[in-house]
């Protein structure tokens, strides 16, 4: 699942709300003739909607709903003038019917316009409830199958109750779609408005590279963060084309790492390994300062054109576990001081990265010395977000008709199963997360893409595809070879997640846990009372004083 601002999140939260955010969306295989062909002029007429011209109650172009829902001009409160847009729920689903279905408003872009231009966008925005601000995402779809690219638009700075947003982002050249995304506040009367809404076209793209795709040019100078690539033989095969493994290696100034051990780190559904730009610095100063193990840290890229591989060998995402145990992690030892034996070399993760944490240790118990796998994604599919897919019919409702809830704020329902894989659909026709366990997961199809494990229009579990995701079932995996796993994997199974996560990720973890304590098995796995998906890695008084990663670095020290 979404990692919810990546697996350093706690740690990078106080930096990051004090820097204008900056993104580089770029497509990775965008050439420079095609970026020099595409530039502008700093004096190109920006963008600008104009409230003050608009009548109360109307939505402006290229806005979603209307008529009073979901985008709709107001007179109440505004930032500059009298008028601004006030944003809540539009409901799409029957309500006599008891279907409660809602969407979040939308302003799509020109893409046209925009491909290849570097943009400067600002805006204020105001929440009806003033301690759970509007959530507002920048996200660029891409044609084909090329993985949407997107970011979370903090609050640059306040002005009295408005929040002021800028950002900066270069449009990628293969760019079908640029758009803003609002999520409102929980509550059902929640609402908010945005006003000042401007976008500048500020410059050239020429010779941008390929690690300014989500990160700035300020946490790029870092020099102590290194990229890494590796054409894959194997990747290529698959493909019949170049694949280019990517990696960033954290390399701490005036400190011998020679003989350290390594800790792999794999990023949630949305990331990848430029993250290392973002928490790498502060591992490195840390390490530097004697205040961390020294361990050589190893920022994994987990993403492809279908969402996340999960570093799992897959019929349609290709053998990424084999390139990356074989090819890429012996070549960044060998850079880094020459390969490790398997008790100095340590993989951990967060949501997807999770799941592919434990994964990695299962599928190849004599690589790693120990994974770290916190909130991970289903690890048994008897309990996939709640749903048992071996004996359900029907994702989107039990067997009572009842709706199945996923997103979960404490014991609120957020988002239905049903509203949630919609609301993945309205942003791509391939969908997100979910259409991303498809990849890794399923058989390919007559089409060749990936076979749905449900059908998208009535949720129904298709159980012919659910069999053959079987040879990814963590659990089942552990159950049914224990007597070979279990002597291998001795004190190397570390699974922490929280009791009240917010994609319902502790069933199948309990599931885990209880298989493995019946096993014999002592694995360290942790249900931390009142922690969600978010939370969970913040300081717990008892468990990680100073933060989950912390203790983690800690004991990957002590193996």
């Amino acid at each position: 699942m979404d990692a919810a601002g990546g697996d350093d999140a706690a740690m990078l939260h106080a930096v990051l709300a004090s820097v204008v955010l900056r993104l580089s969306l770029i497509a990775p295989f965008g050439g420079v003739a095609d970026l020099a062909a595409a530039r502008v002029g700093d004096t190109a007429a920006p963008l600008v909607t104009d409230f003050e011209a608009m009548a109360k109650g109307t939505t402006p172009e290229a806005w979603s709903g209307g008529g009073g829902s979901g985008a709709a001009v107001d007179d109440s409160v505004a930032h500059g003038g009298r008028h601004s847009l006030r944003l809540q729920r539009a409901a799409t689903g029957d309500a006599t019917k008891g279907d409660r279905r809602t969407s979040s408003p939308s302003w799509t872009l020109p893409a046209e316009q925009l491909r290849g231009h570097a943009l400067r966008l600002t805006l204020a925005s105001r929440s009806s409830a003033a301690d759970r601000p509007l959530g507002i995402r920048f996200e660029v779809e891409r044609a084909g199958h090329a993985p949407t690219l997107q970011a979370e638009v903090s609050a640059t700075t306040s002005d009295g109750a408005w929040a002021l947003h800028t950002v900066e982002a270069a449009i990628a050249l293969d760019a079908t779609e640029v758009r803003l995304r609002f999520t409102l506040p929980s509550g059902a009367e929640d609402h908010a408005w945005i006003d000042d809404l401007r976008v500048e076209r500020i410059g050239s793209l020429a010779d941008v590279p390929y690690e300014w795709q989500l990160t700035s040019a300020e946490q790029l100078a870092a020099p102590t963060i290194k990229a890494f690539e590796l054409r894959s033989p194997s990747l290529s095969a698959f493909w019949g084309r170049d694949i280019t493994m990517h990696a960033a290696v954290v390399v701490p100034a005036g400190v011998d790492l020679t003989d350290a051990p390594v800790c792999y780190a794999v990023h949630g559904f949305g990331g990848n390994h430029l993250g290392a730009w973002r928490s790498g610095p502060e591992l490195a100063r840390a390490i530097e300062a004697g205040e961390s193990p020294k361990i050589l840290h190893v920022f994994l890229d987990a993403s492809c054109p279908l969402g996340h591989h999960e570093f799992a060998d897959s019929v349609n995402n290709g053998p990424w576990g084999a390139a990356l145990t074989q090819e890429l992690m012996p070549a960044i030892e060998r850079q880094y001081g020459g390969e490790r034996d398997a008790a100095k070399r340590f993989v951990r993760g967060h949501s997807s990265g999770g799941w592919c944490a434990l994964w990695l240790q299962v599928t190849y118990p004599d690589r790693f010395g120990g994974c770290w796998a916190s909130a991970p994604d289903p690890v048994d599919f008897r309990d996939f977000s709640g749903v048992d897919l071996f004996t359900a019919t029907n994702i989107y409702r039990d067997e009572a008709g009842n709706a199945r809830p996923l997103v979960m704020r404490g014991d609120e329902v957020a988002q239905t199963v049903e509203e949630y894989v919609r609301g993945e659909l309205s942003v791509s026709d391939h969908g997100g997360q979910i259409a991303s366990f498809d990849a890794v997961f399923s058989p390919r199809g007559p089409d060749g893409r990936p076979m749905p494990f449900f059908d998208r229009a009535t949720g129904a579990i298709d159980q012919s595809v659910v069999n053959a995701w079987r040879r990814y079932d963590i659990g089942e995996i552990l159950r049914t070879n224990w007597a070979s796993l279990g002597p291998r994997l001795r004190g190397k199974i570390h699974v922490w997640c929280g009791d009240q996560d917010t994609f319902r990720l502790q069933g199948a973890v309990r599931l885990l846990q209880a298989d493995l304590t019946r096993l014999g098995s002592d694995a360290d796995i942790l249900l931390v009372p009142g922690r969600d998906h978010g939370s969970l890695m913040r300081p717990h008084d008892e468990l990680w004083p100073k933060g989950m990663i912390e203790r983690q670095l800690r004991q990957m020290a002590g193996r």
